[in-house]
């Protein structure tokens, strides 16, 4: 294969080279692709039925004595899930939010006619811990 420089600057390549760039080219993306594995679908939708949307966010909403709290689906990263989560509060005294207290258990419900199934409590993941890490 022969590479000519036409005088106004420009290269001209013969096809047959042309052609075996693209094959080039073509392979490499392809191995490329054949190498990236589809990550599993994760679709989270709230079990209350006070859910609110926010920014095409299903939020789920619930107010108690003390505080209304909301809570999010914000991304999942690796074995991890985080969530966005709003705590205000209504009463006339100040009250603690401690991740280090805090916990969560993921539920399931195939219908709304079904009782849902909790799997056992876990302890939170405090996010200042792992941003100080």
């Amino acid at each position: 294969m022969s590479i000519a420089q036409i005088p106004d600057g420009s290269i001209s390549i013969p096809r047959q080279g042309i052609v075996r760039l693209l094959a080039v080219l073509v392979a490499t993306i392809a191995i490329g692709l054949g190498c990236v594995r589809a990550q599993p679908v994760l679709r989270l939708t709230p079990l209350s039925d006070n859910v609110l949307w926010v920014g095409g966010m299903a939020a789920s909403v619930k107010e108690g004595k003390l505080a209304r709290v909301a809570v999010a689906f914000a991304r999942q990263q690796d074995d991890l899930v985080a969530f966005y989560v709003e705590i205000e509060n209504t009463a006339r005294i100040p009250i603690l939010v401690d991740p280090s207290r805090s916990y969560y258990a993921a539920c399931t419900r195939l219908a709304k006619s079904r009782p849902r199934r909790c799997h056992p409590a876990q302890w939170v993941v405090d996010p200042e811990k792992v941003l100080l890490a």
